[in-house]
């Protein structure tokens, strides 16, 4: 517009001039001409910068169109639905999720690919070398993770290295556990490749990946950061000392708090793992709501399940109107056939015995034992309760016989299907421990986190019900 209102400013000029003047028909021509072609030009202009116009709004629409199709396409995810879909308005009051939250905005892969535009630019304007602030002031994490062989101790390990990022405000990179990054830690080989964990679980857009920054910002050495309650290594201890390395990596985290960071009094915390204060109340925040909601709260800001390992929409009980329990049933030994049920037994009549609630019940059932879920179904059916399993399992590698014939995708869409419960849980334990076994406690995390985000901020929950082993009341 402002360059046709331009050129008819000219052009009457040019017209009036010729009336006034009376120009020879020969310079009447050559002027009309010369404003011709700026005409010619102009519109060019015009239609070049319109194009542009054009682009950057389809780009903006893009965008825009991808946002609410990462919203749309997480709505299986409690924690995308709570931090972008709008939904959980409980979740914006919860320092956990507060932490989270204004984590990801500092460290997430947009926020680094900013800096480094920026940095670049910086660069070529003052001709120097090396990083700029803040990049050069960034310290990181590197996670490895695979699935779904060993999902509960691989996967936890993941999110524990992700809990040190955030307590130490360190950006997080992903990086899968290849052949070659066992290798390069001295681990084991897995037999999966990344793309049979993509099939299962998808890995957030907002995590950083190792190998691209590491191109990109040339970052040194990963340092290895074991810490173990037994054994410690002084170097890496604390997390946040003032010489400790960039790039460092968790080791062999497995358990959910491994280190018992989250359940020990402050004192212990800081002389143990970590000295600065606002990291110490970053941590203090973090486990205000418990370990369990802690890390199914991780969980879902790292993965969300593919939808098609979801169960049929059918078989899922409203957790208003039912009380829903999940029974897993591991067994720690590839010469257990699963006809021993009588741990789990006991503890479905503690439960459904005595019921005096009119509400009627369903078990989610899992086990990696065929028999076990036979067996067991017939006793849930036999006690009034309303049983689901998953009835058409996904073939999976299995490594060893000590998973059973459903290792890999067949523990995922149980773990689907499991996720749903909102009253108590059913794992024996043979021996004591503070959480549940890692396969389960994959579940009970998730649970925890979607029960508190469903719940209302001035009514408290009800308790969790638990049954590890009935003979010890636990």
């Amino acid at each position: 517009a402002r360059y046709i209102k331009a050129i008819m400013t000219m052009m009457n000029h040019a017209t009036g001039t010729v009336q006034r003047s009376d120009p020879p028909k020969k310079c009447r021509f050559s002027s009309l001409f010369w404003w011709s072609i700026v005409l010619i030009i102009s519109l060019s202009r015009l239609a070049i910068d319109q194009a542009a116009v054009n682009h950057v709004v389809l780009n903006a629409d893009s965008e825009m169109s991808e946002m609410s199709a990462d919203v749309s396409t997480n709505l299986r995810n409690y924690f995308q639905r709570a931090w972008k879909g709008g939904h959980f308005p409980v979740a914006q009051e919860l320092p956990p999720f507060q932490v989270m939250t204004t984590y990801i905005q500092q460290h997430s892969q947009a926020q680094l690919e900013g800096e480094w535009l920026e940095c670049k630019k910086e660069i070529k304007e003052k001709n120097v070398s090396g990083l700029c602030s803040p990049l050069a002031r960034r310290s990181f994490v590197v996670g490895v993770y695979s699935c779904p062989h060993e999902s509960g101790n691989r996967l936890h390990r993941f999110t524990n290295s992700l809990m040190w990022a955030i307590a130490t405000n360190r950006t997080f990179l992903w990086r899968y556990y290849s052949p070659a990054v066992s290798t390069e830690y001295n681990e084991s080989i897995i037999g999966y490749n990344q793309s049979d964990c993509d099939s299962i679980l998808e890995l957030s857009k907002w995590i950083p990946s190792f190998e691209r920054w590491n191109r990109t910002l040339g970052l040194p050495p990963i340092q290895r950061a074991e810490i173990y309650n037994k054994i410690i290594d002084p170097w890496t201890t604390p997390y946040d000392q003032v010489e400790a390395p960039t790039v460092i990596r968790t080791g062999r985290q497995l358990l959910p708090d491994t280190t018992g960071m989250l359940s020990q009094p402050g004192k212990q915390l800081q002389t143990k793992h970590l000295a600065q204060p606002t990291n110490l109340d970053r941590v203090q925040n973090l486990k205000s709501h418990g370990v369990y909601f802690l890390y199914g709260m991780l969980f879902e800001a790292l993965f969300t399940v593919q939808e098609l390992f979801l169960p049929d929409p059918q078989q899922i009980s409203d957790p208003t109107t039912h009380d829903s329990y999940f029974l897993h049933s591991r067994h720690p030994g590839a010469h257990l056939d699963g006809s021993y049920t009588w741990p789990e037994e006991l503890c479905l009549h503690k439960f459904l015995d005595n019921r005096t609630i009119t509400k009627p019940c369903t078990v989610y059932l899992m086990s990696d034992r065929q028999l076990t879920i036979d067996r067991l179904s017939t006793v849930i059916g036999n006690l009034s309760c309303n049983v689901q399993s998953v009835t058409n399992r996904r073939a999976g590698k299995s490594f060893s016989k000590e998973h059973g014939p459903f290792a890999g995708a067949g523990y995922w869409q149980d773990w689907a299907l499991a996720v749903h419960a909102r009253t108590g849980c059913i794992a024996f334990h043979m021996f004591p421990r503070r959480y549940l076994r890692t396969s389960t406690s994959l579940i009970r995390e998730v649970v925890e986190f979607r029960r508190v985000l469903e719940g209302n901020s001035s009514i408290s929950i009800p308790s969790f019900q638990q049954c590890t082993n009935p003979w010890k009341g636990v």
